[in-house]
């Protein structure tokens, strides 16, 4: 058995792709396919789909035919994608998100059982399609409202270094080392703030990716006479800039749910997620499974 490149453009491939990858993840313009195939590379047991998003390695999709489960194809597979990493010392994470739902529960019950990820339930995620957003009351009544708002990376950076250290305070570490470490995936016109003197007193933060999609991935609200501000300020951009994209936003407790329910009724969609992600270190040795020139 042999780790290869698949190409997606070739018809004889699409083909028996469709068969094994879901349509949606095909059609994204950064995907990266590699299946494992036989000697002959004549034949794909499995395929797995990658994507570089947000400064991370994203695992979009990893499949084996029903016939050839349990006997070390899909761990092949990993292998090579965590070795490619580990070779090319790329130094990026490499994370996955799958619906918690019977359609993915051989998925998640294989990296339950592998060594060296880690598997966390995320907050229930809510989407938001442009035509959801523009059929509600709420999001049209802001865009047309004052908003007096600046983009957070255009701070002085000493301002910047302000807020993230209250972040770190408040126990929001993770946002600080993403905001960080993970600058390049954030979309800055869309991570805005409002200032009193010297200060950060509200902010957003939405990153971009490659596939279009927003992500309000963190809020924080210290002054709630200056929220509305604040959400016009964000809507105005969002119109702007990404009129026909999607935007993902996250119910870390049902506050926070009832709240974009009561913004946006029935337009938004919620969906359970798990977050599947690599610890850095490999699984085992596997490179003599792996031909890296091949092609199918």
């Amino acid at each position: 058995m042999k780790v290869i490149r698949v190409d997606k453009e070739k018809p004889d491939n699409m083909e028996l792709l469709r068969e094994m990858v879901p349509q949606d993840i095909l059609e994204r313009d950064s995907v990266r396919l590699f299946g494992a195939a036989d000697e002959e590379k004549a034949y794909l047991f499995g395929v797995a789909a990658l994507a570089e998003e947000g400064g991370l390695i994203r695992i979009l999709w990893l499949y084996v035919k029903e016939e050839y489960r349990r006997i070390g194809i899909a761990g092949t597979l990993l292998n090579w994608i965590l070795d490619s990493i580990s070779f090319l010392e790329l130094d990026k994470p490499v994370e996955a998100y799958f619906p918690e739902d019977a359609a993915h529960s051989s998925l998640l019950g294989f990296f339950g059982a592998a060594d060296n990820f880690s598997i966390t339930k995320r907050p229930e995620i809510g989407r938001l399609t442009p035509e959801g957003r523009r059929a509600s009351k709420f999001y049209a009544s802001l865009l047309d409202r004052q908003a007096n708002v600046i983009s957070f990376f255009d701070l002085p950076v000493v301002a910047q270094k302000r807020f993230l250290n209250k972040m770190y305070r408040i126990k929001m570490a993770h946002l600080v080392e993403d905001v960080v470490g993970n600058r390049g995936g954030y979309a800055p016109e869309l991570c805005c703030c409002t200032v009193k003197g010297q200060d950060v007193i509200n902010a957003v933060f939405v990153k971009c990716h490659k596939d279009g999609e927003m992500e309000l991935s963190f809020g924080y609200l210290e002054d709630a006479k200056l929220a509305f501000s604040m959400a016009a300020g964000l809507i105005q951009r969002i119109e702007a800039g990404y009129p026909e994209s999607d935007m993902i936003v996250c119910a870390v407790n049902d506050a926070s749910k009832k709240l974009m329910e009561g913004m946006f009724k029935d337009e938004i969609f919620w969906e359970n997620l798990v977050e599947v992600r690599w610890n850095g270190l490999r699984m085992d040795e596997m490179r003599d499974l792996v031909e890296e020139s091949s092609e199918f």
